[in-house]
């Protein structure tokens, strides 16, 4: 939020030149401190630099009057992604791990899959009262069940993959044969993170050995 730069790098820049077909263009936005990320005709519209008046990290703790948050880093979904818990009332703010039925996102240049199981992990073991996610329902109770369901959406998505790799593909010809892959015709932002979700998942596939590559090809082993 800091500069142009850092935030192009943590969109992803350099990862848009590998998945896409068209070209990414970089554009300052500093009159409308409404303006939100799009992309119109490949071209992406950032926020505006914005003033930073802190910054937290793992176990620091916010004061907001009577209520205590402390920071829990959750990089699973993007590098600086944390939630927040106020320990005096059993309530975690989780962020965008909303234990959806859609399952978990992690459609960033820097998101991780092996931290995002950790971090839900993690979540469980803490047993809030309360779960209040970014997206979503408030969740009250044990995350057990829902978190089982939530994961299990990662491994299902590695399996599809697996199975569509008995035969040779590209990450472009993988994104038209997967059913949760926002088609390009329909959001060309959404598009394009549901191609970085499918690049996350070829990469852990690789570090484990189930699948191999050839130059931009990707086949199962």
């Amino acid at each position: 939020m800091q500069s142009m730069e850092s935030y192009a790098e943590f969109y992803g820049r350099e990862l848009w030149s590998k998945i896409m077909l068209v070209p990414m263009n970089y554009y300052e936005v500093f009159n409308d401190s409404q303006s939100i990320i799009e992309i119109r005709e490949s071209k992406l519209i950032q926020y505006p630099v914005t003033r930073i008046d802190f910054t937290f990290e793992e176990s620091d703790e916010i004061e907001l009057g009577r209520i205590k948050l402390k920071v829990m880093h959750l990089p699973g979904h993007c590098r600086g992604h944390c939630g927040f818990y106020w320990e005096a009332e059993e309530i975690l703010f989780s962020s965008d791990i909303d234990f959806s039925k859609t399952g978990p996102v992690y459609a960033n240049a820097c998101s991780d899959i092996d931290d995002f199981i950790v971090d839900i992990k993690r979540l469980v073991e803490l047993s809030p009262r309360l779960t209040v996610p970014a997206h979503g329902d408030i969740i009250e109770g044990s995350l057990a069940t829902l978190a089982q369901r939530y994961v299990g959406t990662i491994y299902q998505r590695e399996e599809h993959i697996i199975k569509l790799l008995t035969q040779p593909r590209t990450i472009e010809e993988l994104s038209q044969s997967i059913g949760w892959v926002v088609k390009n015709n329909q959001n060309g932002q959404a598009y394009y993170w549901s191609k970085v979700m499918i690049y996350k998942h070829l990469t852990r596939l690789l570090k484990l050995g189930v699948i191999g590559q050839d130059v931009d090809t990707y086949y199962s082993i």
